[in-house]
């Protein structure tokens, strides 16, 4: 197995003695919930939807466009009225910016 996916602490990194772990390892993932792993790759944009709303504890009143730390050109994060429709927002960040939606 490849060096970088072995799970061992990388030598030099700051966040070694952090206490917290995941409850499922990156490797182990796939098999222990397929279905969900399934359907993220059939359909990513959904799947990221979902683990937004769940990151957020269904709570998208906390909702932010691209968590808020996205700002280029006119573009501002967090200031495109996403509190009158986090649904739809959620939908189209998704869509459009698959990568920044699940960062």
């Amino acid at each position: 197995m490849a060096d970088c996916l072995s799970g061992d602490p990388v030598p030099g990194d700051p966040r070694f003695d952090y206490a917290n772990q995941w409850q499922t390892g990156m490797m182990g993932a796939p098999c222990a919930n397929p279905m969900c792993f399934l359907g993220s790759l059939v359909c990513p944009c959904c799947s990221a939807m979902y683990v937004r709303r769940q990151s957020l504890e269904a709570d998208m009143t906390r909702y932010k466009c691209c968590q808020g730390y996205y700002d280029i050109c006119c573009f501002k994060a967090g200031s495109l009225q996403e509190e009158s429709c986090p649904d739809v927002c959620n939908a189209l960040e998704s869509y459009f910016c698959l990568s920044c939606s699940i960062s």
